[in-house]
């Protein structure tokens, strides 16, 4: 074996070990996702029907891929909402109009205060469509 194959080798060895720690990392964290949907989608759709979403039906669809790892894992993570009865979830970006939009990114928000990282978040139309109790609990949310 010649100098440059014995590198190629050892670079190969250590791909494969990354690898194997990228796939520990990423199924565990797969695991703590899937274990906190079930009460955050909960959480949501609570503070959606008292933003005055009579009907919600908010969803984290977690997909995962064993062979893409990224900066946050093998997870691709979609919302999806229906906001009257009978009609199926869809993408919350297909689904929602601008006030309701604001209003679900509100109760998302809401839910998972310590984890964002945007020190300022702008939500258009809010207002649209709602008065008197319920635009008292987009205030409080609002204030929170």
């Amino acid at each position: 074996m010649t100098q440059s194959e014995d590198v190629v080798s050892d670079l190969e060895k250590l791909r494969l070990d990354n690898k194997e720690k990228l796939s520990y990392y990423a199924d565990l964290l797969d695991s703590l996702r899937r274990s906190c949907i079930v009460s955050f989608e909960q959480l949501v759709n609570d503070a959606l029907k008292k933003l005055n979403i009579s009907y919600p039906q908010f969803m984290v669809d977690l997909g995962c891929n064993k062979d893409f790892f990224g900066k946050n894992g093998s997870n691709t993570i979609q919302f999806n909402v229906s906001t009257n009865p009978g009609q199926p979830s869809r993408s919350l970006k297909a689904v929602a109009s601008g006030g309701e939009l604001s209003r679900i990114l509100l109760a998302i928000q809401s839910q998972s205060p310590n984890v964002s990282v945007i020190p300022t978040l702008l939500y258009d139309e809010i207002d649209t469509g709602v008065g008197g109790v319920t635009a008292n609990s987009v205030g409080d949310y609002l204030s929170r």
